[in-house]
């Protein structure tokens, strides 16, 4: 009898404990993820987006809530993309399965497509964001923004034009004055890049064909220019006076023709030069047009934050 109630007594002990332990379990399931994840927005808000990761995906550890695991899941794959983690933020993009949700679906494409855009994998990008575009009702312009600045990047202007026309032409979900101020300043800088100056790689090379350096100089690189025509004028001189040496010595002109040579392929680079020269002069006179766009672009909310906003 006495075994039987030593058993029975212990089986209550453990029975109570285990039971304290579930009830526990149970309050701390709710309650510590709701301050894992202010923890996390208060790091992702001072913009320290790896420990904001790190507490985003203990919250996701413990939260049975599948609104919040999913909140936690925008945050984490926005995060890695705001810190230039691409890989890791398509790699956790890619695992997230079948989503119907509209903002869902509209949040995931044009994330996907904007690390394709930070990895400078411009079709990759515009696939994604087409498919963002053209497959769903969207409830904000962004990517269509997104989308038009894509097009400047490639000089595909009159797309870029169409893009912006169309987040004018539609009323939105989600709009503000400050998405509405970027859009002008999208279409303006869009004028600004057509009218930009340009400079003819075609006539830089050809100017360098006749005098070397001469098309680095028309595009305003005057170091490669004075470089090119100092060695290749040098080359030039000494080929010729190794010429009239070997002229004069009855010479087989072995030396003439190995600095000849040598003198018409810096002369052969210097054209190709030139013609390059030209296209950097393009590409940085766009390169400094888009700038300011982009950091317009990419100071406004992201689809994460206009979508589901930080507490």
């Amino acid at each position: 009898m006495m075994n039987i109630s030593y058993i029975k007594k212990n089986f209550n002990n453990v029975f109570k404990k285990n039971i304290f332990l579930i009830i526990l379990l149970s309050i701390a399931s709710n309650v510590f993820p709701q301050e894992f994840i202010q923890f996390a927005n208060d790091l992702y808000k001072e913009r320290d987006y790896f420990r904001a990761i790190t507490e985003y995906k203990r919250s996701r550890f413990f939260s049975k809530d599948i609104d919040l695991n999913w909140i936690c899941s925008v945050r984490i794959a926005e995060s890695y993309w705001l810190s230039q983690k691409y890989e890791s933020s398509l790699e956790y993009l890619f695992s997230i399965k079948d989503i119907n949700d509209v903002r869902k679906k509209e949040w995931l494409l044009t994330t996907i497509a904007l690390n394709y855009y930070g990895m400078k994998l411009f079709p990759n990008a515009k696939m994604y964001f087409n498919e963002a575009i053209e497959k769903n009702d969207l409830l904000s312009p962004m990517p269509y923004l997104y989308r038009s600045l894509l097009n400047m990047e490639g000089d595909n202007f009159n797309d870029a034009r169409s893009d912006l026309l169309s987040i004018k032409n539609e009323r939105w979900t989600y709009n503000s004055d400050q998405i509405e101020q970027t859009i002008d300043f999208a279409s303006n800088t869009l004028q600004n890049i057509q009218s930009l100056p340009k400079k003819s790689p075609v006539l830089a090379a050809s100017l360098s064909t006749l005098i070397p350096g001469l098309g680095q100089m028309y595009s305003g690189h005057w170091f490669d220019a004075i470089q090119a025509f100092t060695m290749i004028g040098s080359f030039a001189l000494a080929s010729y006076g190794v010429y009239l040496y070997e002229k004069a010595n009855n010479g087989s002109y072995i030396y003439t023709g190995v600095l000849g040579a040598i003198t018409l392929s810096f002369h052969l680079s210097n054209i190709y030069g030139a013609y390059k020269t030209a296209g950097f002069y393009n590409q940085k006179q766009k390169e400094d047009a888009l700038q300011p766009l982009r950091n317009k672009i990419f100071s406004l909310p992201t689809l994460g934050e206009t979508y589901y906003p930080l507490q």
